[in-house]
């Protein structure tokens, strides 16, 4: 009868445990790393409106809470009577990131409004933040004449 060395012995021994190591542990999916629709808190949102020489402008400032996230496409402004709509493809990596705070912003030109009251809405993210403004009525200035005001003639 042949004998059955202590090598062998010890090498069939550490075979059995790996099989057993990997029945009892089975291995974890590996993760995917990629870019999926992000969801943001509004609060992560601040919208502000501003008008310069007759041209309006709405300001948007997102602050991300790490260096996981990308806007791919801000989106085109929308016109529905007063209602002036926004909406933004943003992303998340699923990845490793950076625990660092991100600002960025981008700013909509909404071009020459009529006067009156406008409500701008920005979605993004899931998040959904607005900004409601005026555009004054501007009279026609008053004419001088002879160092008097006078208003416009009515005819």
């Amino acid at each position: 009868m042949r004998m059955i060395s202590n090598k062998t012995l010890v090498l069939f021994s550490a075979c059995i445990l790996v099989l057993a190591c990997v029945s009892l542990f089975p291995k974890r999916a590996e993760s995917i790393e990629e870019w999926v629709p992000a969801v943001i808190d509004p609060s992560e949102v601040q919208l502000s409106f501003r008008n310069e020489n007759g041209v309006s402008f709405v300001d948007v400032l997102i602050e991300f809470p790490s260096s996981g996230y990308n806007v791919s496409d801000w989106g085109t402004p929308v016109f529905f009577v007063s209602n002036i709509t926004a909406v933004a493809e943003i992303w998340v990596w699923t990845g490793s990131v950076l625990p660092v705070i991100i600002s960025v912003s981008h700013t909509y030109d909404l071009g020459s409004l009529s006067p009156g009251e406008y409500l701008f809405i920005f979605l993004g993210g899931g998040a959904l933040k607005n900004i409601t403004f005026v555009i004054p009525n501007l009279l026609t200035p008053q004419r001088l004449v002879g160092g008097c005001s006078f208003p416009p003639r009515m005819i």
